[in-house]
This record gives C-alpha cells, structure tokens and sequence, in this order.
C-alpha cells in the first residue's frame, strides 16, 4: 500500500496543475503503476524487467516518429536548442553544420537503436546499445542541465540494467494460470499506452501534432524550444 500512496500522491502531484505538466513524470508513473501490478501478480523479477522494459521501448519508439516531422529533420529545432547562451560553445566547438546535424539525426538514430538493443541476442549489440543510450542521455544533461531535464536523464540510464539476456530475458517459473491472469493488467496498460500516442493523428492534416494540444502530451514528443519560445530558424541549418 505505500506503492499505491506514492502513485496517487505523485500522479495527482503533476494533474493537479496544467502549467506542471511533464511527459517525464507521466513516465514516472507509468513505469511505478507496471512495478505494482507486476509484483501484485507474483511475476519473476525477469518478468518484472520485461514489462518495465516494453515500456520504455514505446517511449523510444513514438519518441523517435515525433521526431520524423520538418522542423526537427531540418536542424530548425537543434539549431534553437544550441543558440541559447549557455549551449553555444557547443557551436563554437564543432560547427553549426556538424552540430545540428548531430543533435538532429543522432537524436533519432538513438532512439530508434535502444528497442533493438533491448531484444539483442547479442551480447555485442546490447552492450553497444546501452553504450549509446548513456552517451545520448548524458549529452542531453550536459546540454539542459538538472534544472532543464531533472532526473530522467539519469532514470533512462539506469533503465538499461533491465535489458536482458536473450530475446525476451524472462527466466524462472513457467507459465500458469494464476501468473498468465495476473499480467493481463500490466498488458493491458502496455497495449494503451501503444496506442495512445495514434490519437494525436485524429486532428487531420490541417492540424499537424504539437505540444500545445492535449492529445499530443501523451504522445512522448518532446517539448521543444521552438514550440516553447516560437523560436523559427529560417531555412534551417543553413540559415546564418
């Protein structure tokens, strides 16, 4: 019952206010909901891990298509995040061109490489992943800072102690009809949260997917400087 008091009291914490709201603290969430059901259904630690990890699998993957949209590709987004006072050294460093170009396809190569190193048999593949993803991570600290990212930098980190050895990683006692029923509420909750994320295609074309529309904050797309300050870099990173 603590468990439960700490989800109420985090969950209502962040929907008390809309002005609070942060998709990393809905994960925060999510991820201690799946911890609690998966304990209450007598699951295998191995289990335990695969379902915590199937979620953070669909964060990367619908993190990955927000991504997929013009303003991100064009480096209009990266070059916004990498002009602000205390990132251009950054600029300075490598190069606009390179920069942008970094933060921009490095960004989506990432996100869409850590679901395969999570399912890697091999143990090559894996360890190359979980190399990538803490270099990602870090890099994002580095550039936003605890006061800009908080902790999720440091929580996706520690996530990749749940990838597993071997396709599925779940080891143990077999099936039964008692463990079989008991991850139906955690499946259930993976399957929503699957497909969730579509709803923010409901609006048609005329209505493209941003920050400011409340389906779309459920669709693990990042708050970006350009929708947050209405930052616009003409011709992308080109331009300058």
């Amino acid at each position: 019952w603590h468990g439960v008091g700490l989800l109420c009291s985090w969950t209502w914490l962040w929907t008390s206010d809309s002005v609070l709201y942060n998709n990393h603290y809905y994960l925060y969430s999510l991820l201690l909901a799946l911890l609690l059901l998966s304990r209450r259904g007598g699951d295998t630690p191995e289990t335990t891990a695969a379902v915590l990890r199937a979620q953070i699998a669909i964060v990367y993957v619908w993190a990955a298509i927000a991504k997929l949209d013009p303003d991100w590709m064009d480096g209009s987004i990266a070059l916004a995040i990498l002009q602000h006072p205390r990132r251009q050294w950054v600029l300075r460093l490598v190069g606009q061109r390179l920069a942008c170009a970094t933060v921009t396809w490095g960004g989506i190569g990432v996100l869409l490489i850590a679901p395969v190193a999570m399912v890697a048999e091999s143990r090559g593949v894996r360890t190359t992943g979980q190399s990538m993803i803490a270099a990602f991570h870090l890099g994002n600290l580095t550039l936003f800072g605890v006061s800009g990212i908080g902790c999720f930098s440091l929580v996706m980190i520690a996530s990749t102690t749940l990838y597993p050895r071997g396709i599925v990683g779940i080891r143990g006692r077999g099936a039964t009809p008692r463990r079989v029923g008991a991850a139906a509420a955690p499946i259930a909750l993976l399957v929503c949260q699957a497909a969730l994320p579509l709803a923010q295609f409901s609006q048609g074309p005329t209505h493209p997917p941003g920050w400011g529309k409340r389906v779309d904050r459920w669709a693990w797309r990042m708050k970006s400087t350009v929708e947050r300050l209405g930052v616009r870099v003409p011709g992308g990173v080109g331009a300058g």
